[in-house]
């Protein structure tokens, strides 16, 4: 199933914007995400005007709430539940993340990319895909220590709104390539024709 091409934007020059989306579990480890805001720090949070915006609900909800209560970090992370159509606010961030012990090929890291975001992802099941075009980073680790490093760091690098827009650009060509619905129909009157 491909996606319809949808306007995209660039990158933000006076912010960095973060978006995950998924249902609020273990599996998915949305929390490294708040752990790894928590450890870059104020300052740099407030000198980067970086939101965080984590779309859904789940089992662990209440807990990644009373998270970024605890760390005080409800200026950046925003919380916004289960939202219909998430993806429509993707176009107005830099990143997309997909940080999951396992997964297929997540829609909202192609919904993403389609929006001009960098993939951050670790590499299960498809995820690795969303970022063959030098678009985005596959993080080399797979324990929660190693992520959060990994994922701190990568954030704390991520502050040249000219270089995210080149990489958001190499995000539009892959969506483009490999996942719009024009190139699904493509490969499927191959396979009908084959």
């Amino acid at each position: 199933n491909g996606i319809r091409p949808e306007p995209h934007k660039k990158a933000n020059e006076d912010a960095l914007v973060l978006h995950i989306t998924g249902s609020v579990c273990a599996r998915k480890r949305q929390y490294l995400l708040v752990e790894a805001i928590n450890r870059i720090g104020n300052e740099f949070l407030i000198h980067n005007n970086v939101t965080v915006n984590l779309f859904g609900g789940g089992p662990d909800y209440n807990l990644l709430s009373e998270m970024v209560s605890k760390y005080g970090l409800s200026s950046w992370v925003k919380l916004h539940g289960d939202t219909d159509m998430p993806y429509k606010q993707y176009n107005l961030g830099d990143l997309i993340l997909c940080i999951s012990t396992e997964e297929g090929l997540p829609i909202a890291l192609i919904e993403g990319i389609r929006a001009g975001c960098i993939p951050i992802v670790t590499d299960v099941g498809g995820c690795n895909l969303v970022s063959t075009n030098n678009n985005g980073f596959v993080l080399a680790g797979m324990s929660d220590e190693s992520v959060l490093n990994e994922l701190s760091a990568l954030l704390e690098s991520l502050t040249d709104a000219v270089d995210r827009n080149l990489q958001g650009q190499k995000s539009i060509v892959l969506f483009s390539q490999e996942f719009s619905n024009q190139k699904m129909v493509e490969e499927y009157a191959k396979e009908i024709l084959a």
